[in-house]
């Protein structure tokens, strides 16, 4: 190796002139150094254009780890909710017909759970808005409806805006914006 002693530059023992400024080892200027500085622009031109012409890699952003969180979370809600149905449909009389909205609203719960659950594991940002948007009514009806309860409705308001808060970041945002 030796150094330029125009620019300073470390230079290949197999080189007479300098790489970069094109000054001789002996640290002459070349006689045709402007056709070098010249020559040097346009290949430095020339690989400014390939460059650009090379089309940009997409690397997908690796999943939050609060998202992962949020997916189990909502698929263990899913299946307690199931467990709840399931005592629910042993204990009921068929014959007085009680079974009616209570038990639809809990299987269209679960089911809208699990889609927005599965959703947000992949990255969806339709599953991100529509819990978003969905979550805060459910929690209104939460504390209208008598036979759910405030204690619940205030767990589920605890709980939601922790998820909200998870779902607003930046970094969330930008995974399911990808």
């Amino acid at each position: 190796m030796w150094i330029c002693y125009n620019c300073k530059e470390e230079n290949e023992e197999t080189f007479d002139a300098c790489w970069n400024c094109g000054f001789l080892r002996e640290g002459k200027a070349p006689e045709n150094l402007e056709t070098f500085k010249k020559v040097k622009t346009e290949i430095i031109n020339e690989e400014l254009k390939k460059a650009e012409e090379i089309p940009k890699v997409h690397v997908p952003i690796q999943r939050p780890t609060s998202v992962t969180v949020i997916f189990w979370i909502l698929i263990v809600i899913a299946i307690i909710r199931l467990l709840i149905l399931i005592l629910i449909l042993l204990s009921v009389n068929f014959d007085t017909g009680r079974i009616g909205s209570f038990v639809f609203s809990i299987i269209l719960a679960t089911l809208i759970e699990l889609v927005v659950a599965f959703g947000l594991r992949a990255g969806e940002n339709w599953a991100r808005m529509l819990y978003l948007w969905l979550k805060p009514i459910s929690i209104i009806y939460g504390f209208i409806n008598p036979k759910i309860g405030n204690i619940r409705s205030l767990f589920a308001s605890f709980f939601y805006l922790i998820i909200l808060f998870v779902l607003t970041r930046k970094n969330v945002k930008k995974y399911f914006k990808q």
